[in-house]
C-alpha cells in the first residue's frame, strides 16, 4: 500500500503465495534448546579447555598479517592469469610450474552464482509485486512486476499437548539502515557474443550501473572497446559506490561500439547486491583455498580467517575456538582440527604461505562453513528485446566491502602485455639442392637458388640473394633475415596486430603459434619461380641439430602427429627465457624425388655451425 495524504492508501502491488510447502520449517530439539539458552543467558556456557595453560591468539590487522614489502612483490613469478587458465583447465595456456608449486585453483561456476546458493535467500526471500489482486506466474520475467518485496516467511507447527512453544526461528534480524559500500566488479572476458556488425563481428565494451545510476554509480568504458572480436579479453576492474539496500541491483551491460551511429546493446545481466551482502554464505568476497601473504594467491579480504572463524562460532552459538600452544591445533564445538591433517602430502607455495594459525582457521572454514569460495561466475547475457535467447557469456566476479575502514587493494587482472623479440635467421649455404633446370649453354642440370622465409601470421616475407647456376646443388649466401615480433612467454604465442580488411579502421589482435617457415626456390627470369623444398619450424620445438651435413636424416624431426600448432611444446631455451638464444644449424628441404639442404639457421648469433634434417616438402 502507498500511504498518502488524507488517509488515502492506494494499492501498489500484490503477491499471492499459492503454496506454503516451501516455507515450512521444523526446529530441531537441539537447535531449540540452544536458542532458548541464548535468549535466557545471552552468552554461550563456557567449557574447560582441553589444553594446559591459557593460549591467546591475538587478532592481527590485515596489513600486519600480509607482506607489504615492495621488494618481495617484484619476485612474483606468476600473474593472476596463470591462476585463471589453470582454473578453467586451459591446457595451452596453463603453466606446469604453477601446478607443481601448489598454487590455488579458483572455483568456476558455469552459471550465475545465485543458482548454486539458492539465490542467497537464506535470510530474505524476494517476492515480486503485481498490480491487481492476483499473482502472475513466478517463472515470468521480473521486469513485468511493479516492485519487489524482500522478507522472510517461515511456517512451523505448534505443539498439540499444550507444552511450551518453540522459540522463534529467526535468529538474526536484518539491518534496514542504508550501508555505504564499495562494489568492485571484475570483468575477465566474454565468450561467444552475438555479432552486431555487418562483417559478422562486434566491437564490445563494458557499461556498468548500480541502482538507478546516479553520480559515481555508473561507468561506460567506451574508450576501452575491443575491435572486431566476439571473444574479447577485457581484464577490467570497475569500482563503484552503492548504498545498500537502496542501490540493490548491479547491471552489467556489453555494448557494441559504432563510429557513425548509436551503440548497439549486445546483452546484459543483473545482480542482486543486497542478497549477497546479507547472506550467511558470505558472498561479499570469495575465500581462497590457502592463506598466503604474498604472490598471486595473496589474501584479499578485509577480515582475516581467525576473525571469520570467531564470527561463525558466535553465529552458531559455539564456544570461542581453543588453540594449542603451538597454534597447529584448534578445538571447535568439541572437535579438534590439526594443521598437519590439511597440509600432509600436499604441495604448497612455501615462500608465500602466511601464519600457521591463519592457514588452519581458513582450512576449518572451508570444511565447516558453506561460504562462497574464490570463484569465477559465467553469467549469461540477455537482450530485453529477445529475452530468452543467450547473447553470450560473461566471465566475472563481484566483491562488496563496507566503506568504513581501510579497503584491501584490488586484484590486478590487466591483460598480459607481450614482450618484444627479434628473430635473426642467418642462411650460410645450401647443399644437395635439387637441380631443376638445364643449362642452354652446356646442357648440364643446374638451379638458380635462393631462400625465403617468414613468421606465420606476419606479412613480412624476406629473401636471400640468388646463387646463379649452381651445378652441384650448393649455394653460398651468408645472408641474415631479421624478424621483429611480439611474444607472450607464459602462453607461448606470438601476438599479431593488423587490420583484417583494407577498409578496417582499427587493428585486430591475433594470437598464433610461433612458427618460422623457410623455403628454397629456383629463380626464373621469364616464368614463375619453381618451388624446391620447405621446412616449418616450431620455434619452441626445434629438433636437435647435427654437426655435419652428411649426418642429416629425417629421424631428427619429431613425428608429424607430435607437432601441434595449437599447443606449442617446450624446449630448454624457452624455459630459461633467455634474452638471447643461439641455435645454429642446417636442415634439408626435400621433395618427393630428392633432397636438398639449407645450412646455417641461426638465432641471435652463434659460434658453431650445425645441421638439421627437414621434413618432406609440401
Amino acid at each position: 500500500m502507498d500511504k498518502r495524504s488524507f488517509g488515502r492508501c492506494p494499492l501498489v502491488g500484490t503477491h499471492v503465495v499459492k503454496c506454503m510447502r516451501s516455507f515450512i520449517v521444523e526446529p530441531k530439539p537441539s537447535q531449540s534448546h540452544k536458542l532458548a539458552v541464548a535468549v535466557a543467558h545471552k552468552v554461550a556456557t563456557p567449557t574447560p579447555s582441553i589444553y594446559e595453560g591459557e593460549v591467546t591468539v591475538v587478532v592481527e590487522d590485515v596489513k600486519e598479517a600480509l607482506d607489504s614489502d615492495p621488494d618481495s612483490q617484484k619476485k612474483v613469478e606468476f600473474d593472476w592469469w596463470s591462476k585463471y587458465y589453470y582454473s578453467i583447465d586451459d591446457p595451452r595456456r596453463t603453466q606446469q610450474e604453477y601446478i607443481d608449486e601448489g598454487y590455488d585453483k579458483m572455483k568456476i561456476y558455469p552459471n550465475d552464482l545465485e543458482e548454486s546458493f539458492n539465490k542467497f535467500e537464506d535470510l530474505a526471500q524476494t517476492f515480486h509485486l503485481y498490480r491487481g489482486k492476483g499473482s502472475r506466474d513466478p517463472e515470468e520475467l521480473a521486469g513485468e512486476s511493479v516492485g519487489l518485496l524482500k522478507g522472510s516467511l517461515k511456517v512451523y507447527p505448534l505443539p498439540d499437548d499444550g507444552s511450551k512453544e518453540p522459540p522463534p526461528v529467526f535468529s538474526k534480524t536484518i539491518n534496514t539502515k542504508p550501508v555505504e559500500c564499495v562494489v568492485r566488479l571484475y570483468v575477465i572476458r566474454a565468450v561467444d557474443l552475438m555479432a552486431q556488425d555487418p562483417d559478422g563481428k562486434s566491437d564490445p565494451y563494458i557499461k556498468v550501473k548500480v541502482g538507478k545510476g546516479g553520480k559515481g554509480k555508473k561507468i561506460a568504458d567506451k574508450d576501452g572497446y575491443i575491435p572486431s572480436n566476439l571473444n574479447p579479453i577485457f581484464g577490467k576492474m570497475f569500482e563503484l559506490k552503492a548504498h545498500l539496500p537502496i542501490d540493490h541491483t548491479l547491471t552489467v551491460t556489453v555494448m557494441d561500439w559504432d563510429r557513425f551511429s548509436a551503440d548497439d546493446l549486445i546483452g546484459e545481466t543483473k545482480i542482486d547486491l543486497e542478497n549477497r551482502f546479507i547472506s550467511r554464505h558470505r558472498a561479499t568476497c570469495g575465500l581462497p583455498d590457502t592463506f598466503c601473504k604474498r604472490g598471486v594467491n595473496k589474501w584479499r579480504d578485509r577480515e582475516l580467517p581467525i576473525q571469520i572463524l570467531e564470527d561463525w562460532c558466535k553465529m552458531m552459538d559455539f564456544n570461542p575456538p581453543e588453540w594449542s600452544p603451538d597454534k597447529k591445533k584448534v578445538v571447535i564445538n568439541h572437535t579438534e582440527y590439526s594443521l598437519d591433517r590439511y597440509e600432509h602430502d600436499r604441495p604448497l607455495p612455501e615462500d608465500d604461505l602466511g601464519d600457521k594459525e591463519q592457514r588452519l582457521a581458513l582450512y576449518v572454514i572451508k570444511e565447516k562453513c558453506n561460504f562462497v569460495p574464490e570463484h569465477i561466475e559465467e553469467r549469461t547475457l540477455y537482450n530485453p528485446i529477445i529475452p530468452h535467447i543467450s547473447m553470450g557469456t560473461l566471465h566475472m566476479w563481484v566483491d562488496i566491502f563496507p566503506k568504513e575502514g581501510a579497503l584491501p587493494p584490488p586484484v590486478d587482472i590487466s591483460p598480459r602485455k607481450p614482450d618484444k623479440f627479434v628473430l635473426r635467421v642467418v642462411v650460410f649455404n645450401t647443399k644437395d639442392v635439387l637441380l631443376d633446370e638445364i643449362s642452354v649453354v652446356t646442357g648440364d642440370a643446374m638451379s638458380d637458388i635462393y631462400v625465403k622465409g617468414w613468421i606465420r601470421g606476419q606479412d613480412d616475407t624476406q629473401k636471400t640473394d640468388v646463387h646463379y647456376r649452381s651445378m652441384d646443388g650448393e649455394g653460398n649466401f651468408n645472408w641474415r633475415m631479421v624478424f621483429p615480433f611480439e611474444y607472450l612467454p607464459p602462453e607461448q604465442v606470438i601476438v599479431i596486430k593488423k587490420k583484417q580488411h583494407f577498409y578496417s579502421l582499427t587493428k585486430t589482435e591475433v594470437h598464433v603459434a610461433p612458427r618460422l617457415t623457410l623455403q628454397v626456390w629456383d629463380n626464373d627470369l621469364f616464368s614463375p619461380d619453381d618451388f624446391i623444398g620447405t621446412i616449418d619450424f616450431n620455434l619452441i620445438q626445434i629438433p636437435e641439430p647435427v654437426q655435419e651435413a652428411i649426418d642429416c636424416s629425417v629421424d631428427q624431426l619429431p613425428p608429424e602427429e607430435e607437432v601441434d600448432d595449437d599447443i606449442p611444446g617446450t624446449v630448454e631455451a624457452a624455459k630459461k627465457r633467455k634474452a638471447s638464444s643461439d641455435i645454429t644449424g642446417a636442415r634439408p628441404l626435400p621433395q618427393e624425388e630428392s633432397e636438398g639442404l639449407v645450412a646455417g639457421v641461426h638465432f641471435r648469433g652463434g659460434r658453431e655451425r650445425t645441421y638439421w634434417q627437414a621434413g618432406a616438402g609440401d
